[in-house]
């Protein structure tokens, strides 16, 4: 059976994280979570980070000790020798980036509407379509438009800051906040950090993976906190918290009142163009996550099938597409980031563990890469990574809870059921 094409750079697996991370998220969510948190809506996007950085560092670490498209899946079960904990490990994150791109295509759809009147939901149908062919079409042609659409998305933010750092004419209270409503806008915009972990999917598809993509997880985690942060008090001086809440296009509305109604459609096109490269990016990382963990044959053979002349993995490509089709009918964006995020702190819970337990089982494993600040050799930032996560998952709502808990069930009957089809 052929391999997939080793075509990520540094530069490239950094961009693919960029692309992930920087979509709908800050775009949509911003006005959300400054309507719960208010003028310190910055600080929900820098404690998220700290949470993110803390996981970050066991994925990088664990990504320069097994450079397999499994990620998650292959370190829990490395770790823990368990095929259903790192199974269901696997299932969360994947959930994360299908449902991902289900959410952003109807970001997508909203900012697009504002450009041309046309139906919302046939927009975001069309976007993943169009997406899931790219993705078949090849890692090459998916690397090549994801860069292009990455550097446009961090421009439109660029510009924010810029605007709203020079011509921002509010002076927010930055200082004053209740810890409460942080933690819960925290627990929100978590949504728009999401993606770094991605990165470590392209294993198999990067040069040089074992040094490469702690690298590129690292950077990529880096430089959005940055452009997070400083957007978000950027878009505060332009805005108040109330106005920003009640807008479905934020930074767009930011914008208006100083470059005008007329000029400020073009952030709205930026805003289209980076939810496309995260519904791409999204795509691409779900369908070699499903392709990792059929490879390790905890899914059905098939779906680790290449294509003979694309080099990528078609019926998990197919998989992903139809499975982020089926989701638009889900919900909007907020109880979409609600439920991913949740799922998706779990899964960070248990690879924070597998970089602990690896460390006592196996201290002297090849790692390219460590984490610094040790205990008797337990890295204090993936001990701080089990309590942060654990800490922003009891920040939900028991409807949230409950949605994870179906996907986690039914990700328990997907594992028994494909074990008994072997």
């Amino acid at each position: 059976m052929p391999g997939l094409k080793r075509e990520l750079s540094l530069a490239s697996a950094t961009l693919l994280g960029v692309a992930i991370i920087v979509g709908a998220g800050i775009y949509a969510l911003i006005g959300k979570a400054a309507g719960i948190s208010g003028d310190a809506v910055w600080l929900s996007f820098l404690v998220s980070a700290i949470v993110a950085a803390f996981t970050g560092l066991s994925y990088a670490e664990l990504s320069s000790m097994y450079s397999k498209a499994g990620s998650s899946y292959t370190y829990i079960r490395q770790a823990f020798k368990n095929d259903l904990l790192a199974f269901l490990a696997g299932w969360l994150i994947v959930f994360e980036l299908v449902f991902g791109a289900s959410a952003v295509s109807l970001a997508l759809a909203g900012y697009a509407a504002s450009i041309i009147n046309f139906n919302g939901l046939a927009i975001a149908a069309a976007a993943i379509i169009v997406f899931s062919a790219i993705n078949l079409a090849g890692i090459r042609e998916s690397k090549y438009s994801n860069n292009a659409m990455a550097v446009i998305e961090v421009g439109g933010l660029v510009f924010v800051i810029i605007l709203g750092f020079l011509f921002g004419a509010r002076a927010p209270a930055l200082t004053a906040f209740d810890f409460g409503a942080v933690a819960q806008a925290a627990g929100l915009v978590f949504f728009a950090y999401l993606g770094f972990e991605a990165i470590a999917v392209e294993s198999e598809e990067t040069r040089l993976p074992r040094k490469t993509i702690p690298r590129a997880i690292l950077l990529a985690l880096g430089l959005c906190a940055v452009l997070y942060v400083l957007t978000a008090v950027a878009a505060l001086r332009l805005l108040p918290p109330d106005a920003l809440a009640s807008s479905p296009a934020p930074l767009r509305d930011a914008v208006v009142g100083v470059i005008g109604e007329g000029n400020a459609t073009w952030l709205a096109l930026v805003a289209v163009i980076s939810a496309a490269s995260t519904i791409l990016a999204c795509l691409v990382t779900s369908s070699r996550l499903l392709y990792g963990i059929a490879e390790q044959h905890s899914l059905p053979r098939f779906v680790a099938e290449v294509n003979n002349r694309f080099r990528t993995p078609h019926y998990a490509v197919l998989l992903a597409g139809a499975a982020s089709l089926a989701f638009l009918a889900f919900g909007g964006i907020e109880e979409i980031a609600s439920v991913t995020n949740l799922g998706a702190l779990i899964a960070f819970i248990m690879v924070n563990a597998s970089v602990i337990k690896l460390r006592l089982a196996e201290p002297r494993a090849k790692r390219e890469f460590k984490i610094p600040l040790s205990v008797k050799n337990i890295p204090v930032t993936a001990v701080l990574g089990v309590i942060a996560s654990a800490w922003l998952a009891l920040q939900f709502s028991a409807k949230t809870v409950a949605a994870a808990a179906a996907i986690l069930a039914v990700g328990v009957a997907v594992y028994w059921l494909a074990k008994r089809a072997k």
